[in-house]
């Protein structure tokens, strides 16, 4: 009877501490339900390791996208496998090498206009700024 009830609390704790990192917090005991019935002691590690990932694209979404705890639980989305990380560079233009068209240029600069955007830089600031950097807008 004492190894059930400790098992029992560190199950408790285990949700405490997951609780406490959840984004969306909506559902508090429905959550703890799915807890109980679907996490396992050997779980919990590999939880927090996904949350460390997980967390910071959910927090980048509108709240309504987040998902609940319970359904992130109920179908174990802490085995969901890291997104590949994105490029971050910057697109290779060939306007830098000096043997480019007009149309080349052109396409180039719509790339990086792309690129800047994609950045979270204000559309119309990412033009002003490739157009001076190619020499089409003066100062």
């Amino acid at each position: 009877m004492a190894l059930f009830l400790q098992l029992t609390q560190k199950l408790a704790h285990g949700f405490s501490a997951f609780w406490v990192r959840w984004p969306r917090k909506v559902g508090r005991l429905e959550a703890e339900s799915a807890w109980k019935k679907h996490v396992k002691p050997e779980d919990e590690e590999p939880i927090h390791k996904a949350l460390d990932w997980q967390i910071p694209i959910f927090e980048a979404r509108e709240p309504e996208y987040i998902p609940h705890a319970k359904t992130w639980i109920r179908n174990r989305r802490w085995e969901d496998e890291p997104p590949t990380p994105k490029k971050t560079t910057t697109p290779n233009l060939t306007i830098a090498k000096g043997f480019t068209t007009e149309s080349q240029k052109q396409q180039d600069a719509v790339t990086q206009i792309q690129f800047l955007v994609s950045r979270g830089m204000d559309p119309e600031a990412a033009k002003q700024q490739v157009y001076r950097e190619l020499g089409w807008v003066k100062d």
